[in-house]
């Protein structure tokens, strides 16, 4: 019943080593789902907490939560035009459900990837839809992404990276 739930924009669990106390809790983007009893996350060994998930014998889920994205309602109501997703390194995780629901609303949507630090586009493993893809630096091609929102009269900026691509 868990997965059901989690198959929308903005979906997230916290998941933690089941032998930690509860401020080890990591929340985690749900990425996609499979079937009826698995969620698909990916997660870099950051932190502490995300560290010791890795040689985990049994993890904690608690969830689901769905405030993960700032907006989401507008998301929803968006159809018939052009949208840029901007994504670098890890949070491709959060793009996957938003970019689905923008092309099930009829939408034309461009995605500017920054694989950052991570090196790989794994999301794109994860839409077959009709997107253009945009590959490059957020931080060096910022006159690239104006222009392509002025030339392609972008409705929706959705934006998924650290606080440092957002200052």
């Amino acid at each position: 019943k868990l997965v059901k739930l989690l198959n929308r924009s903005g979906s997230y669990v916290l998941l933690r080593d089941v032998n930690n106390e509860s401020h080890f809790n990591v929340p985690m983007s749900i990425l996609d789902i499979e079937g009826l009893d698995t969620f698909i996350i990916v997660y870099k060994e950051k932190s502490i907490k995300t560290k010791l998930l890795k040689n985990t014998k049994a993890i904690s889920i608690k969830g689901p939560y769905w405030n993960g994205i700032q907006g989401v309602k507008y998301l929803k109501i968006l159809n018939n035009t052009n949208c840029l997703v901007i994504v670098r390194g890890i949070s491709q995780s959060s793009i996957v459900f938003p970019i689905r629901e923008m092309i099930r609303n009829n939408n034309k949507v461009f995605v500017f990837l920054d694989s950052g630090n991570i090196k790989t586009d794994y999301a794109l493993d994860f839409l077959k839809d009709d997107l253009v893809i945009i590959k490059g630096n957020v931080y060096e091609d910022r006159d690239k992404i104006r222009e392509l929102i002025q030339n392609n009269n972008i409705k929706l900026v959705f934006s998924a990276a650290s606080d440092l691509v957002h200052a």
